[in-house]
């Protein structure tokens, strides 16, 4: 009767010990920003960047942002911001929802809320560095949790 108890007690709390997957608590690591860029760019014409959220993880996670989810940064070799200022952006104050599966890529340009688009990019000719930037919320039940990322630097010439 004992062994019977003491086994029973054993599954009882492997199994509590196996609830806790450690893929499922709510973290920045399990997401990545990346950005695309064109493999050619020519000088005074217009290229898109492309932002995309990454899930890093094995869970689904319901993403909730808006239409300016993604942002742009480009420097130019002396390292100054030649895109425009986002400071005069119309956008649609509205709210997005997409559920994220497992290591699902996800990328959005504003569609009809953002004008202009923040992603349309025309430079002359030089190097520069770019970064993709994101913010949006995880929601987990009713725990909310808001993040911003970046992806890594991408150099590019436009020729």
């Amino acid at each position: 009767m004992i062994t019977v108890c003491l086994f029973v007690l054993l599954v009882v709390v492997g199994l509590a010990g196996c609830k806790t997957n450690g893929d499922t608590a709510l973290s920045a690591s399990k997401f990545r920003v990346d950005l695309s860029l064109p493999k050619e760019m020519e000088a005074g014409k217009p290229f898109l960047l492309e932002g995309t959220l990454v899930n890093k993880s094995h869970h689904t996670w319901q993403v909730d942002y808006g239409a300016d989810i993604f942002s742009y940064v480009v420097l130019s070799d002396k390292g100054e911001n030649v895109l425009p200022s986002t400071d005069m952006l119309v956008v649609d104050s509205i709210g997005l929802m997409k559920t994220l599966k497992p290591f699902e890529k996800f990328g959005y340009d504003g569609g009809q809320f953002m004008h202009p688009h923040n992603n349309e990019c025309t430079l002359p000719a030089g190097k520069y560095k770019a970064v993709a930037k994101a913010k949006f919320r995880i929601q987990e039940g009713s725990r909310k949790v808001d993040f911003e990322l970046e992806s890594e630097p991408v150099s590019f010439t436009v020729s």
